[in-house]
Parts: C-alpha cells; structure tokens; sequence
C-alpha cells in the first residue's frame, strides 16, 4: 500500500479524533424538568337514606393535555418533551378511600447557543353524577398534589427557568387561590413542595345532581445556552496536522 496515501488519509481523521474531547467539553447546555402529580382521595360517603347502596352514584377521573394550549418555540440546538401519565378516564369506585391521581411532566433542554420558550397546560377533573330518581349522596373529598420544578446550566454563561402553577376551581366556578413553585439556574436550581388541603371538600348530591373538582397545572420553560468556542490553539493545531501531508509531497518533489 503506498504509505504517503496511508498518511493522508489518517492524518484527517488524526485531526478531528484529537479535536473531539474539547469539542464536546465546550458544548453548552441548559435544562428544566418540572412536574405535577394530582391526588384526588374520597374521604367520606354516605346514603341520605341511610344505607351503603351507592348505586346510583357516578365517580370519573379524566386527566389530559389541555387542547391547543400547548405552545414551545425551539431556536437551534433544543427540545421539549412532555409526558403524562395515563390520559384515559377512570372510573373510581364509590367507596372510602378511592383514589384518583395523575402525573404530568415536562423536560426541556438546550445547547450550544440553543433557545427554547414552552408553555403547557393540563386538566386534572374528578366529577360526581346521581343517576338515583331518590337517593341523595353526602361525600367528602380530599386534594392533595406535589409541585417540582428544576432548572440548570452547564455554567454561569447558561440560563434556565421554569414554574409550575396550580389552580382549582369547583362546580359553582369558585376559584381557589392558586399555589407555585418556581427555578431559576442563576439562583434556586430546584424547589419543590408537598399539599393536602386542610380543608376537605364536603358536598352533597341531589337526585340527578353533578358536581367536580377541577384543577389545572401550568408548566412553562425559558432556556438559552451559551455558545462556547473553542480555543484558536486547537484549531491551529488541527490545521498543522491537516498541512503534514501537503509538506511531505513537497519534499518527495524536490
């Protein structure tokens, strides 16, 4: 095999194999992973008639991707990924203790100069139905919910922010005061938190009677990673190594 060929061909190769450890060390990158996780748990229930036929009593949990709330805007290197638990409706037992609950997460990341902006909602709704002409239901009904939210940067060049905001409303549209949590890579990398409200919701269901609970979760991602260059000496080093070959065809010419 002709060695000169050998040389040429390897030397490039030499080059970028030298190049590539620095390269992904000055790589930049900026992440959040934020997340919900909804607890809908019957407490108390109880026959006005005095008797333990729930028959006529209805329980659903549904929990979903708000529709067309979901906005992201990806500049360069970046992505955004949201993940939910099972988005089917669930149909809960009309007993103490039933338990309705849901997780929604969402992750993004950039790097290398990437910006990412995402904004995401989600429903978490546990509704009651009497289908009895008769019966009336007393039923107690506890809300409880974990809030996370993190953010990072591969250096103090990087930035990464991201909340989590939840709010609750029930049948008459009453709404709650909301709660949040919130991360930012400059300051607080993480914070999370851990509710039962202390007031349980108690209600009662006439004949042919409706009422829910309903809590949305908002999660929203800012995220810009700083291009870093790699140092000038590398690349000169690297073009010393891709000229070897020009040299020594000059020198087998003379």
């Amino acid at each position: 095999m002709n060695t000169y060929l050998t040389h040429k061909r390897l030397l490039p190769t030499l080059a970028l194999a030298c190049l590539a450890p620095w390269v992904s060390q000055a790589e930049a990158s900026a992440t959040f992973s934020s997340f919900a996780t909804v607890t809908y748990t019957i407490t108390s229930l109880s026959n006005s008639a005095n008797t333990q036929d729930f028959t006529g009593l209805g329980i659903a949990g549904s929990f979903q991707l708000a529709p067309d709330q979901a906005t992201s805007t990806i500049t360069g290197a970046g992505s955004v990924n949201p993940s939910a638990t099972s988005t089917a409706t669930e149909f809960l037992s009309p007993a103490i203790g039933s338990i309705f609950t849901r997780t929604f997460q969402l992750d993004g990341t950039a790097s290398n100069g990437g910006e990412v902006a995402a904004n995401y909602l989600a429903w978490f709704d546990l509704s009651f139905e009497n289908t009895s002409a008769t019966d009336s239901y007393d039923v107690g009904l506890s809300l409880s919910y974990t809030l996370s939210a993190n953010a990072t940067g591969s250096s103090a060049l990087d930035n990464a922010f991201t909340d989590v905001t939840l709010n609750y409303t029930n049948e008459n549209f009453d709404i709650f005061a909301p709660d949040m949590v919130s991360a930012a890579s400059e300051t607080i990398n993480s914070e999370s938190k851990s509710v039962t409200l202390p007031l349980p919701f108690n209600f009662t269901l006439a004949p042919a009677g409706t009422e829910g609970l309903y809590v949305d979760v908002g999660i929203t991602g800012n995220l810009q990673a700083s291009p870093v260059p790699v140092p000038s000496a590398l690349w000169l080093f690297a073009s010393a190594l891709l000229a070897i070959p020009g040299v020594r065809k000059f020198k087998q010419a003379i």
